[in-house]
């Protein structure tokens, strides 16, 4: 298993508006309209009384309405680079893109509310495809999710969002993809929603101080499926997981909100030289991005 992060991103009142009056717009150029009562409505009218001090985790606003908050800044964060790298500045763009986009606005203010999961699942199927055309890795909307070259090989990403339990099914499906897509590959996995309680909050005085919680829920989250998932692989097209935890976080003394993310690659059976120089590729680009 090959680990990336903890890393914390954080922002102030001022950095979300500013992010946030850019993807409006460039919405706004797409004729994107963002539905009324939706979760990105809400983060819009969260994210204004944070920036003017009425909201935010220094004690300030109803605690449902901060957590609603963090929430919402982890799924803009998301749209955010959705928007930055998948969609153009003016029109046109991938009639398919414009209609996931239209299926990522839903969804309820807090996970464990979600009475329809396809928002945030195609919502994180288009931002593991955001995050691979930030790494230059060229992805193309072809089944499973998207198809990214390095190198001489061309691999197939299936991205699947985690809405219970079931690890093992997730990465079964993701198998499924590929074999049907008839390309090797990846099955990346959010697994946010693995904790208990499933909206889960870190908070710390200082930045540093969330990372070593943000370390053992990684930790704890990822090695229990291990084992499980690697003989489940045998056979498959599926050459490894790439798994994301992302939780929402807050520091109080400084008023700032933001998220812990981490990525782990973790190879789920033998593979050529190859195929293990093309895994590292993506793992490291996807990285050495992030940290720009």
């Amino acid at each position: 298993m090959i680990d990336r992060g903890p890393n914390l991103r954080s922002q102030r009142p001022e950095e979300v508006r500013t992010c946030l009056q850019q993807v409006l717009a460039r919405l706004k150029a797409h004729n994107i309209p963002i539905p009324p009562g939706s979760r990105a409505a809400r983060f819009i009218r969260l994210s204004e009384r944070f920036a003017n001090k009425e909201l935010g985790p220094a004690g300030v606003g109803e605690l449902r309405e901060v957590n609603e908050l963090l929430e919402a800044n982890r799924d803009f964060a998301e749209l955010a680079t959705i928007v930055e790298y998948l969609l153009p500045a003016q029109p046109p763009a991938a009639k398919v893109l414009l209609t996931k986009l239209k299926d990522v606005l839903g969804g309820a203010p807090l996970p464990g509310e979600d009475a329809n999961a396809l928002p945030r699942s195609t919502q994180f199927e288009l931002y593991v495809t955001a995050l691979c055309a930030r790494a230059g890795l060229d992805p193309k909307f072809r089944e499973p999710d998207c198809i990214v070259a390095t190198g001489e090989m061309r691999l197939g990403i299936a991205a699947k969002r985690l809405a219970g339990t079931d690890v093992r099914g997730l990465v079964k499906q993701g198998a499924s993809q590929l074999r049907k897509a008839k390309l090797d590959g990846l099955v990346a996995l959010s697994l946010d929603r693995l904790f208990a309680p499933n909206d889960e909050r870190l908070a710390a005085d200082t930045p540093e101080g969330l990372k070593p919680a943000a370390s053992e829920i990684v930790l704890k989250t990822v090695q229990p499926y291990l084992k499980v998932l690697d003989r489940d692989a045998s056979g498959s097209r599926a050459l490894a997981v790439l798994a994301f935890v992302v939780v929402p976080a807050a520091i109080p003394s400084t008023n700032s909100i933001g998220r812990v993310e981490s990525v782990f690659l973790h190879a789920l059976r033998p593979i050529t030289r190859k195929q293990a120089a093309a895994l590292m590729d993506i793992h490291e680009r996807l990285g050495r991005h992030s940290a720009m």
